[in-house]
């Protein structure tokens, strides 16, 4: 196995980690906001708290890396490539949204419901909007996805 080998497996690793649990944590979420009590999503929201900063971003890190890195080895890939610059600008709006806002919104939320129970109509709303702009995050990394299985521009 060359060099260049097994960066491209742990690169893809670290992208099926990544969107595969943002995916999760999003139909997990949903579903739990569908239920009556409401208070599972803000449970649900406190136990997942660590997913993001212990194995989301990890494995976001390792695969950003490990991209640059490979266009850096590969003779016949350059940052010019329109996939590269669409993956590149994609992932940034994704760590942005994850990092600035879904993060601490469910903070924020989880702070909320503590003070005022989880029926009050702020942390619903907020709540709300979470899941849609989560939704949204997971669109951009399947977008990111197609951009680096079909390589337009390349």
């Amino acid at each position: 196995m060359e060099l260049h080998e097994l960066l491209r497996f742990i690169h893809i690793l670290g992208a099926v980690i990544w969107v595969g649990g943002v995916i999760v944590l999003n139909a997990v979420v949903t579903k739990a906001s569908r239920r009556a009590d409401r208070s599972a999503v803000i449970r649900l929201n406190e136990e997942l708290d660590w997913v993001g900063p212990w194995i989301i971003s990890p494995a976001a890190t390792v695969m950003i890396g490990l991209g640059v890195w490979l266009v850096l080895l590969e003779d016949e890939w350059a940052f010019s490539q329109l996939w590269i610059v669409l993956a590149l600008v994609l992932v940034g709006m994704s760590m942005v949204l994850g990092m600035g806002y879904l993060g601490p919104e469910g903070k924020r939320i989880s702070t909320l419901v503590k003070e005022r129970g989880d029926a009050d109509p702020d942390a619903r709303r907020r709540m709300g909007r979470l899941l849609w702009v989560a939704r949204l995050d997971v669109l951009i990394l399947l977008v990111v996805l197609w951009a680096m299985v079909f390589k337009p521009g390349a």
